[in-house]
C-alpha cells in the first residue's frame, strides 16, 4: 500500500502503478486504497513517470486500476 500511495499526488513511477494493480489483483482493498484511488481519479494532471508519448499510456494504466478499485 505504501508503495502505491504517492500516485495520489501524481508521482507516477511504474513500480507504483504495478503495486496498485497487484493490490487489486489480490483483493486487498481497504479505505486507504479507496482513498488513494479516488485521489488518482480526481487529479486533473497526467500521472506518469516521464514525458513523451508514454505519459498517456502510463496515465491510462494507473487510472484504469483506480477505477477498477472503486467499482
Amino acid at each position: 500500500m505504501e508503495l502505491s500511495q504517492p500516485l495520489a499526488q501524481g508521482n507516477g513511477l511504474p513500480v507504483r502503478t504495478v503495486a496498485l494493480r497487484y493490490l487489486l489483483d489480490i483483493g486487498v482493498i481497504d479505505d486507504r486504497i479507496r482513498s488513494t484511488a479516488q485521489a488518482i481519479i480526481d487529479n486533473p494532471q497526467r500521472i506518469a513517470s516521464s514525458g513523451g508519448w508514454r505519459t498517456f499510456t502510463d496515465d491510462e494504466q494507473v487510472r484504469a486500476a483506480a477505477f477498477a478499485i472503486l467499482r
